[in-house]
C-alpha cells in the first residue's frame, strides 16, 4: 500500500513548484515496514528544471588555447558573476546532492574553484564543510592521497580529524576532466575512513572521460 500526502518544501529557501510525501507500508506475517519517502518536483516534465540548466549553461565562458594551445577552457566566473544564475546553480547541485545522497555527513570542497561551489552547499545542506588542498597549504596533523598529472604528481591533503569513521561525504569541484583529482579526493575520503556518497561537479567534460575512472557515484550540472 503506498499513500502520497502533499506537503510544502523548500530548496536554499525557496518553495519548489510540487512536492509530497510516499508513505510505503508492507505487512507480512512477521512485521510491518514503513517507509517515508520525500519526493519534490519543479514542474511538469522538469521544464523549470531544464530552462535554470540552460542559463547555466549560457554563462559559462568559453576560452579556446588556455591555459595552453589545444585546450578549450570553461569557466564559471561567468556563472557567479550572475547572482540569480549563480542561485540557479545552488539550488540545482543542492537537488541533486538531496536525491543522490539525501543523508550526507560532510560537504569536501576541492582547491580551489569547488570552495566557491562547496561552502554554501555545506550551509544549505547544514552540514560541516572540510577543504582539500595541495601540499603544504593546511596545518595540523593531515591525511594526504597523491595523484599523477601529465607530467609528474601532485599531493592533496585534508585535516585528518575532519571526517570521522563511517561519514558519508559529497565531493564537490568546478569540473571533471580526466578525474585524477576527484578520484585522488575520493582516495583520500576512504583512506579518513568515509565513505563518498557523491561526486559532484558544475562543468563534466565528456569526451575525456573522467566519469570511467570513478567507482563511486557521480552528477554533473551541465556536460560538453
Amino acid at each position: 500500500m503506498e499513500a502520497k500526502i502533499p506537503m510544502e518544501a523548500r530548496i536554499l529557501g525557496e518553495p519548489c513548484i510540487h512536492a509530497e510525501a510516499r508513505i510505503s507500508v508492507i505487512e507480512s506475517k512477521d512485521c510491518l515496514k514503513v517507509t517515508l519517502l520525500f519526493c519534490w518536483s519543479l514542474g511538469e516534465g522538469n521544464t523549470v528544471s531544464d530552462q535554470r540548466v540552460e542559463r547555466i549553461i549560457e554563462k559559462i565562458g568559453t576560452y579556446p588555447d588556455f591555459p595552453k594551445p589545444g585546450i578549450i577552457f570553461k569557466d564559471i566566473f561567468s556563472v557567479l558573476a550572475d547572482p540569480s544564475v549563480f542561485k540557479d546553480l545552488m539550488i540545482v547541485c543542492e537537488e541533486r546532492i538531496r536525491i543522490m545522497g539525501p543523508d550526507v555527513d560532510v560537504v569536501m570542497g576541492l582547491e580551489s574553484r569547488g570552495f566557491l561551489l562547496s561552502t554554501p552547499l555545506a550551509l544549505a545542506l547544514g552540514v560541516p564543510f572540510v577543504p582539500v588542498r595541495k601540499k603544504g597549504k593546511l596545518p595540523g596533523k593531515l591525511k594526504q592521497k597523491s595523484y599523477s598529472l601529465e607530467y609528474g604528481t601532485d599531493v592533496f591533503e585534508a585535516q585528518a580529524n575532519s571526517i570521522t569513521p563511517g561519514q558519508k561525504v559529497v565531493i564537490v569541484d568546478d569540473l571533471l576532466a580526466t578525474g585524477g583529482t576527484m578520484k585522488a579526493a575520493c582516495n583520500l575520503v576512504k583512506a579518513m575512513t568515509g565513505s563518498v556518497a557523491l561526486c559532484l561537479v558544475c562543468i563534466e567534460l565528456e569526451g575525456l572521460k573522467g566519469r570511467n575512472k570513478l567507482e563511486d557515484p557521480s552528477e554533473s550540472v551541465v556536460r560538453f
